[in-house]
């Protein structure tokens, strides 16, 4: 009988998951659920901040990437002026790490992404795409980075007139709102 209300006492302590450190610290290692970032927000926040483009027909792709950023383009981010140290941080960590799983669901995105992607009532051959290739957050999850190219081109000729490929930077306002930091561009063409 003692035996077995040890057995249970063990298992109940070790069900708490708690241990103690070498300053007898008690230390939880309990996995909390993380709620992960919504990355639709982060697709809205990029159509925001481009719409001004009402002459272009405008589509969105999401195109997983598992190289999110060529390792050529390491010495490119730590020595950029541009980004800050959190920036360069959070993107050598998706060019080492990798991106976080996301199911793109576009009826996620808000209503004016929607508006925009409708595309209703254009008779223009001009046509921008925004590809997204991946997204990670930091730990914090205030920070985003992601890797999106844009792509411009005429319907009618299915030729590439200009485009970038793009890393950029989303930041959480006190409001709990996202709003683009920061980009650099890798590839121009």
């Amino acid at each position: 009988m003692k035996k077995i209300v040890a057995l249970i006492l063990i298992l109940l302590v070790s069900s708490c998951k708690k241990t103690s450190d070498s300053k007898n610290e008690i230390v939880d290692h309990r996995t909390d659920k993380v709620q992960q970032v919504d990355y639709h927000e982060i697709m809205d926040v990029v159509l925001d901040n481009f719409r001004i483009q009402h002459d272009k027909i405008i589509h969105l792709e999401y195109q997983p990437s598992e190289q999110a950023i060529d390792p050529d383009y390491r010495n490119y981010i730590l020595e950029n002026p541009r980004l800050e140290e959190s920036e360069k941080k959070l993107a050598i960590a998706l060019l080492e790490t990798g991106r976080d799983s996301f199911n793109f669901d576009r009826t996620k995105l808000n209503r004016n992404s929607l508006e925009i992607l409708k595309n209703t009532d254009k008779t223009t051959d001009k046509n921008l795409t925004y590809y997204f290739n991946s997204f990670l957050s930091n730990k914090e999850k205030d920070m985003v980075v992601s890797t999106v190219g844009a792509i411009q081109n005429n319907e009618s000729f299915s030729t590439k007139n200009s485009g970038a490929e793009l890393i950029m930077f989303f930041k959480k306002e006190p409001n709990n709102q996202w709003k683009l930091s920061n980009f650099i561009s890798t590839i121009e063409y």
